[in-house]
């Protein structure tokens, strides 16, 4: 009867305690500054960011172009590894080129 009596106690307390926790559900706020999708920079096209530059997808230089960071936080912002990328390619009669002054890239603490 006492081992009856409790496992009865022990599994109420199990149910309350099952039920009574709490979740913790983080808010996100977006910002409608984000940039959506690829930015892709083609031909001989030079692009300067400065300051915050927020992008909700990857970074595509091609030929001849030219990205310009000056005083600036590119943030990528992925949600799990490598779902974004930095890409300098198919060079024609040039390099695509990185020039960065005083900046910072990230990714939200995750790889890229």
């Amino acid at each position: 009867m006492r081992r009856l009596v409790f496992t009865f106690l022990v599994l109420i307390l199990l149910v309350i305690f099952v039920s009574v926790r709490k979740e913790v559900v983080p808010t996100v706020e977006a910002s409608p500054d984000i940039y959506q999708g690829d930015l892709i920079l083609q031909g001989n096209n030079v692009t300067t960011i400065e300051g915050r530059f927020d992008i909700n997808g990857s970074i595509i230089v091609e030929e001849n172009a030219t990205l310009i960071l000056r005083n600036a936080i590119l943030n990528f912002t992925q949600t799990s590894h490598r779902q974004f990328e930095m890409v300098f390619q198919h060079p024609a009669h040039g390099n695509p080129r990185l020039l960065a002054e005083n900046s910072t890239i990230t990714a939200n603490d995750l790889y890229m």
